[in-house]
């Protein structure tokens, strides 16, 4: 009895392996299709930073995406001479934004997506900035990366994008050096409990947009925590995020009527009381 009981445990945690590493592959399967069939579609209609929500600004500013991500850089405490690593890059948009504004900069830049990569590389190409960014095809949660390598990680909305949170944080302090900063902006879901119609709407967000698990901040708090960072710290954006920018392009204008874009068709959705705010955490790796 005590072997046919040790034998079904067992069974039971290689079940368990077995699952985990099924939901692993299957979310990256996910992730990566939807960026590498929308990609072109997302540089068309939205532009090289794909971010829902965009900085508020007291006067009108000609690029709001590069306002945005020159905002969130500093707040990153992103400096000239460091060494920084991109976590789920996009097509480099801000990585771009930011070597562009502060100059003496390295970045590694990681993505799933094949076709992500392949626009990083010309857009970075196309800014003379071969140099200074280099794109990786690859899970952040496995980074092709030694200990102690970058100054700062940021991760500009991707963290929802991942299946193992505690994995993607002890990753970003291993390779973090002593002293470095890990920065996150992205859209979390708001505290439990929610409305059935709350609920609802999430679910459809999420699906619509590959998959992404929007996370309680305090969850991810939690995970961040779990790995060792000190002076973890939260705020709430929603003052001075919004998401106007996306909105915009969700729709063209033909003959004075409006349209779906390609995008919009996509991802549109007349959400009535979607539960998700915007916020940013830092923390530091002790030294």
């Amino acid at each position: 009895m005590k072997l046919m009981k040790t034998t079904l445990m067992k069974s039971q945690d290689q079940r368990t392996v077995s699952d985990t590493a099924a939901d692993e592959t299957n979310t990256r399967e996910k992730v990566r299709n939807y960026y590498d069939t929308m990609n072109a579609i997302i540089v068309q209609d939205v532009g090289k930073t794909y971010q829902a929500g965009t900085l508020i600004t007291n006067t009108p500013v000609d690029d709001p995406y590069r306002a945005t991500n020159l905002y969130l850089a500093s707040q990153a405490g992103i400096q000239a001479g460091q060494h920084v690593l991109d976590a789920g890059c996009g097509v480099c948009g801000p990585s771009i934004d930011i070597v562009q504004s502060i100059g003496d900069l390295k970045v590694d830049a990681i993505t799933l997506s094949t076709a992500q990569a392949e626009t990083a590389k010309k857009l970075i190409h196309e800014a003379g900035l071969t140099e200074k960014i280099q794109v990786h095809i690859g899970d952040y949660h496995h980074l092709p990366f030694a200990d102690e390598t970058f100054d700062v990680v940021f991760f500009f909305e991707s963290t929802g994008y991942s299946y193992d949170q505690q994995k993607l944080f002890t990753e970003a302090y291993r390779v973090l050096k002593k002293g470095g900063k890990l920065y996150i902006k992205d859209v979390f879901s708001k505290e439990a409990p929610l409305s059935d119609q709350e609920q609802q709407e999430l679910l459809e967000f999420n699906r619509v947009y590959a998959q992404y698990q929007t996370p309680c901040l305090s969850k991810t708090q939690t995970a961040i925590l779990a790995t060792d960072f000190q002076e973890v710290t939260c705020h709430n954006m929603s003052h001075n995020i919004t998401t106007e920018e996306l909105d915009k392009t969700m729709f063209e204008y033909k003959h004075g009527f409006p349209f779906l874009t390609e995008f919009g068709k996509a991802h549109y959705r007349p959400f009535q009381c979607l539960p998700v705010l915007f916020a940013e955490i830092k923390a530091y790796k002790p030294n």
